[in-house]
């Protein structure tokens, strides 16, 4: 995420909160693009703010291991890193951060299957992009708090300011 890639509206200050991501079952969603924000990813995506989300995690029983970390520092890099340990029945992986500053934008990766053919794999990759919360109308990274009513679906930045521009990569490699 730099100036380069995403020049309309570049904040004077661009960063991610700090990522939360949960092992979990495919009984589990954290957020679902096109379905609607809980109040984890509500705070995640609006204020920056993990605690909700580590409450849902503490109380799901379809959750096993949580972390937070931090994305990337400048943010002018375009990996992230991400080491989760999951467990034998809690093989899909998610997680959020968010776009700050924004009215309530986030990257992040839904229900990323981690094993296959009963095989953990080495390492998954993938393009992150920018989701919008659904649950704040503004439309530019410094605009004013306008809570939506109701709320809206989770959905892709497509349009301006990012234009759809991916905010980087990832890479998630499982842990024993």
């Amino acid at each position: 995420w730099t100036q380069y890639s995403h020049p309309e509206d570049y904040p004077s200050i661009p960063h991610f909160s700090p990522l939360v991501g949960v092992s979990h079952t495919r009984f589990y969603t954290l957020w679902n693009n096109n379905g609607f924000a809980n109040k984890g990813i509500q705070d995640i995506a609006e204020l920056g703010s993990t605690v909700s989300a580590i409450k849902e995690f503490k109380s799901e029983r379809n959750t096993f291991n949580y972390s937070i970390g931090k994305l990337s520092d400048p943010v002018d890099t375009d990996m992230v890193t991400v080491t989760m340990r999951g467990a034998v029945k809690q093989t899909f992986l998610s997680a959020a951060a968010m776009i700050a500053p924004s009215p309530d934008w986030f990257v992040g990766f839904s229900r990323v299957q981690m094993c296959e053919n009963y095989r953990w794999v080495s390492f998954m990759t993938g393009v992150l992009v920018g989701f919008d919360a659904g649950t704040d109308s503004g439309l530019t990274y410094m605009a004013p708090d306008q809570p939506t009513r109701p709320y809206q679906t989770i959905r892709r930045l497509l349009g301006s300011p990012t234009m759809g521009v991916p905010f980087g990569t990832f890479e998630i490699t499982p842990v024993g």
